[in-house]
């Protein structure tokens, strides 16, 4: 078995076994991003025998949202530019309505 991404398999294999009742955990500074986890691990049954399975989230509500808003920005970023340079061309000095 293994884990993704592999440096939380090597955090993971330091902690007590899991067992039938739900063990929590909290990780600081993991990842590329060096953020904060928090999650659980639960002992499962598997064909192949005793598995431990763990599920985290990131510990900050905005970590979504934070790349859902990066990448609005980097689809939306080349409009921009455009959107301003024809409604600026769309206006004529002096004249009070749009062409």
């Amino acid at each position: 078995m293994g884990s993704i991404p592999v440096n939380f398999g090597e955090a993971a294999v330091k902690w007590p076994l899991a067992s039938d009742e739900p063990s929590y955990f909290h990780i600081k500074d993991f990842g590329a991003e060096r953020r904060e986890y928090y999650g659980l691990t639960v002992m499962q049954n598997s064909a192949a025998g005793p598995l431990s399975v763990s599920v985290a989230h990131a510990a900050n509500a905005d970590a979504l949202v934070h790349a859902l808003l990066r990448e609005f920005v980097l689809d939306i970023g080349w409009v921009i530019p455009l959107l301003v340079m024809v409604t600026l061309n769309g206006w004529r000095v002096g004249d009070s309505k749009c062409i």
